[in-house]
């Protein structure tokens, strides 16, 4: 052989060693990053299986107070809302996992649906008789039939803030939880 493709051969040899240990050290990083990957989906969904109880128990009394629904009513309100939480975790989830990235086109919808089930939750509310709680009497004769009118307006206008703030904490929870998962996934 001659000295010519022997050097050649030589360098290719060399050449083909040094680019296996780049595609080696590639490939070792694809598989952290994927371990860890899957790791804090793991972890991020024992954390919300665990809640979830704990949550809806909350809900429950929540709803049984601020709203005054109690009943089939209260828990199909509960239910819906847990449910419409768990499609958002799952499509988030998918999308993280990069196994349907279209998913992120529903997520605008997915939250609407949501704040629909808090809107039902509010017309729940509504459809009660609440003319019997802010009745004004008939015969208005002193002081103390307008004072106790007020006060009740006033209790139920505590009773509607009240509202608003458990949803909003519950919007709150729902952006925590997407802010801790894409903030894990930048590391």
């Amino acid at each position: 052989m001659s000295e010519f493709v022997t050097s050649t051969l030589i360098l290719a040899a060399e050449f083909g060693a040094v680019i296996s240990v780049f595609f080696l050290i590639y490939m070792v990083a694809i598989y952290i990053k994927r371990k860890r990957d899957t790791h804090l989906m793991r972890d991020f969904t024992s954390k919300f299986r665990e809640s979830t109880g704990a949550r809806r128990e909350k809900l429950v009394q929540s709803v049984g107070e601020v709203f005054c629904v109690d009943g089939d009513a209260g828990k199909g309100a509960v239910n819906e809302i847990m449910n419409k939480e768990r499609t958002i975790c799952s499509n988030v989830l998918r999308i993280f996992n990069g196994k349907d990235k279209s998913l992120i086109m529903n997520l605008r919808e997915d939250l609407d649906g949501l704040s629909g089930a808090y809107h039902n939750l509010a017309s729940l509310r509504q459809e009660r008789p609440v003319e019997a709680a802010v009745s004004v009497p008939q015969e208005s004769t002193g002081d103390e039939d307008m004072a106790s009118t007020l006060n009740v307006l006033r209790t139920e206008n505590q009773r509607l803030k009240d509202d608003l703030k458990k949803s909003l904490e519950n919007i709150d929870y729902l952006q925590a939880q997407y802010t801790e998962l894409f903030e894990k996934t930048k590391s």
